[in-house]
Order: C-alpha cells, then structure tokens, then sequence
C-alpha cells in the first residue's frame, strides 16, 4: 500500500526524464561518425535506455498498488520537497550568484561551511575543520595534482 503522497508522482517524474535523456542521447548518437559503439554517445544511450526501461518495471509493478486520499497540492509539494531539501537548493542557487562576485575557493568555502552547519546543527566547529579539510583536498588535487586552474 503507498502511504507517500509523492512516490507515484516522483516515479514519473523519473520515467519521463528517462525518456527526454534517451531519445536526447539518441539524437546524439546519430550525429556522431562510424563505428558508433565506440563513440561518446554510447554510454549515455545505453544508460538512460537502461533508467527508462527500469522505471517502466516500476511502474508496470505498482499500477497495482492501493491508491490513497488524493492530497492537496501543498500536501503533496511538502512531501517530494521537504524543506531540507528546498533549503540546500537554495544553498546551491546563491552559490551559484556567489560565483561570478566572489573566486571559487572562497564561495565554496562558505556553501559548504553553511549547508553543513544547516544539516547538523551542532558542532560548528566540527563543520568548520571538514570545511576546510575538503577545500584543501580541492585544492591539492586540482590545482597542483591536475594543474587546472580554479575559477
């Protein structure tokens, strides 16, 4: 029995998303030269083949599955988005804004230091020594291991 107001919905969210990134991945393979099997477009062909194909299963397997109350849209929004869910989207959209002000080492810095802090309420200087823990990490294997330079 589905008790989750969002499974279904979610479930088709994903099937459709399936279908939009194969039939995408299709019209690349079709523009790439001979021997296709090899070329850059057959993994993404093959993998979302594959995700579509799955979520019809699933879909397929719960058509018999007890439907509930039909739930109202504010309902049926706070289950597939909780706010922790919203609440990192958002981190992630001014990180994004925070891009073209500030370098990349620095905003990083502070998108993960907040969304940590956000996530785990306590230990803040814990969050502070991961925080720094990963940017050294980023640094060292991109700047100096694969020489590429950071925005």
């Amino acid at each position: 029995m589905y008790s989750d107001v969002g499974k279904k919905t979610f479930d088709l969210i994903l099937f459709f998303s399936g279908l939009v990134f194969f039939f995408l991945s299709l019209k690349m393979w079709f523009h790439m030269e001979e021997p296709r099997l090899s070329s850059a477009a057959a993994l993404p062909l093959f993998v979302s083949g594959i995700w579509t194909i799955l979520m019809l299963s699933v879909l397929f397997e719960n058509r018999k599955i007890i439907k509930v109350a039909k739930p109202s849209f504010v309902d049926a929004f706070k289950q597939l988005f909780p706010k922790e869910v919203l609440a990192i989207v958002a981190f992630v959209l001014v990180f994004c804004m925070s891009l073209s002000v500030l370098p990349f080492m620095v905003a990083s810095g502070i998108f993960l230091y907040a969304s940590m802090c956000y996530l785990k309420r306590k230990s803040y200087l814990g969050n502070f020594a991961w925080t720094a823990l990963i940017m050294v990490f980023i640094f060292v294997v991109f700047e100096l291991v694969f020489g590429v330079t950071l925005p």
